[in-house]
């Protein structure tokens, strides 16, 4: 990972891949809830809880970095306990570095985490004090995305999902 967060910005944006500065990744995310809150029906908690993650600045890194996008299991292969490749680049972009940690924050315990800080900084990776509480906060946003991709699908079912996952209290309530 820190190798691919030291590829030169300009040299992933003469490749061709999406750049936004921190200030952009920021503001995106605000126009990304407010359409999907504008679309659907969203908890109050969640969105209380996207208001303060925009809001305060700790949460958000002062710098951008190629990012893969997704990295998990499924897209990286290992031999030898070493990671070989990584696959499928379609949500690269140059912005917040926390999009590469955020699911492994949400996997692995505090100490494991902590110990995936430590490497990614000892091979020259840049971190700040927030990192993980704000990679916590992208995978509570998640409903976000699916409620992005529901409304570009125009699938009902889909719909459906992400409205549940928009209001979970709302969807609890209809199964009883």
């Amino acid at each position: 990972m820190a190798e691919l967060h030291a590829i030169d910005p300009a040299e992933a944006a003469a490749a061709g891949v999406e750049v936004h500065d921190p200030d952009e990744v920021r503001t995106r995310w605000a126009q990304d809830i407010a359409r999907v809150g504008a679309e659907f029906e969203v908890s109050p908690a969640l969105q209380d809880r996207w208001s303060a993650w925009l809001a305060e600045d700790s949460f958000w890194p002062a710098f951008s970095v190629l990012t893969h996008g997704e990295v998990y299991p499924a897209h990286t292969l290992v031999v030898d306990e070493e990671i070989t490749a990584v696959l499928d680049w379609t949500t690269a972009s140059v912005g917040d570095p926390a999009k590469d940690f955020a699911i492994h924050h949400s996997a692995v315990s505090p100490e494991v985490f902590a110990a995936t800080l430590d490497e990614y900084v000892r091979r020259g990776g840049r971190i700040w004090p927030r990192i993980g509480d704000h990679g916590a906060e992208i995978m509570a946003a998640g409903p976000v995305a699916y409620g992005l991709f529901a409304l570009q699908s125009g699938v009902p079912e889909h719909r459906q999902a992400a409205q549940a996952q928009l209001n979970p209290e709302a969807a609890a309530e209809c199964s009883t």
